[in-house]
């Protein structure tokens, strides 16, 4: 592989992460909001909760929102009213579409390297979004059973 090459994936790589958490910093939240939440499926909690041990980790994943300006931070829950419960579930959409978007975007550097490294690229992508991926679900739906019960409280 040629330095231009590696080059290329050196600088590939970062700003297309960023670029696409700053293009979608800059969407409007209500595509975010949805108000028709389906319940978190007992299996896929239980997955993050004993198998993957989300828990225990998720702390160490950088919070790439406030690196960009204007971001809402999900390092730490600051509040447990309604309104900031239901901005932060919609933020994790928000960081779970990045990801997504950032995983399929990684293709593009299949253009410039050779097929040899094409499943090393694959692993990288998988491994810079998958687990934000499922810190954003699982952060969701332990929130959502919350907020749907402040909802039928009539709770703020």
């Amino acid at each position: 592989m040629s330095g231009y090459v590696v080059l290329a994936n050196f600088v590939f790589w970062p700003v297309m992460q960023l670029g696409v958490a700053w293009m979608a910093l800059r969407l409007p939240e209500r595509w975010f909001q949805q108000r028709d939440e389906r319940r978190p499926h007992r299996a896929e909690l239980g997955m993050y909760r004993r198998v993957l041990f989300v828990k225990l980790w998720k702390r160490l994943l950088p919070d790439g929102a406030s690196w960009l300006g204007g971001g809402f931070s999900k390092a730490k829950l600051q509040s447990h009213q309604r309104e900031y419960l239901e901005r932060f579930v919609a933020e994790t959409r928000r960081g779970e579409v990045t990801h997504i978007v950032a995983l399929v975007c990684s293709l593009a550097s299949f253009w410039w390297n050779p097929r040899s490294v094409w499943p090393v690229l694959v692993a990288v992508a998988v491994v810079l979004n998958m687990p934000c991926i499922v810190v954003q679900r699982y952060n969701r739906f332990v929130l959502q059973p919350r907020l749907s019960a402040m909802s039928r409280d009539g709770r703020s």
